[in-house]
């Protein structure tokens, strides 16, 4: 999938703030700023959330999502993949954020804030895996 350091987690969600912890000592050993490392954490908390949330139904045994990490030429790239029923979260319809609450449909938010707080977002599905990438510049 990519270089870097990875971990394995099973799909559920006692593993967020190993994720969190992960996530800050990778950056951090790298120099990325403590501003960066926060939106790359509430990044990864609205993708892990949704993995275990929706991306099993009631198929839990195996469940597994594997997280890779890494910082190269001044960009953070951080990959998602599960074993989870196949679902292209980019595909989904933007929610209309001109609406007030009471007009909006649910769901969808999270993704949206997620595709703008980094630079680059790609979905594929390989080797019966769901593969969600993100991409966001380091560089001063």
């Amino acid at each position: 999938m990519t270089t870097g350091r990875g971990r394995r987690y099973d799909a559920n969600l006692d593993g967020l703030e190993d994720l969190y912890s992960f996530i800050s000592t990778v950056l951090a050993e790298n120099g990325v700023a403590e501003s960066i490392v926060a939106v790359l954490e509430m990044a990864a908390d609205e993708i892990f959330s949704n993995i275990v949330n929706y991306g099993y139904g009631e198929k839990r045994e195996g469940a597994e999502i594997d997280v890779f990490l890494d910082v190269k030429d001044g960009v953070v790239e951080m990959v998602f993949c599960d074993n989870g029923s196949p679902f292209d979260p980019l595909a989904r319809e933007a929610p209309d954020i001109s609406l007030s609450l009471e007009e909006r449909q649910i769901g969808g938010l999270g993704i949206h804030i997620v595709k703008n707080s980094v630079d680059e977002i790609t979905y594929s599905r390989r080797d019966d895996r769901n593969v969600l990438t993100l991409k966001k510049s380091v560089k001063p």
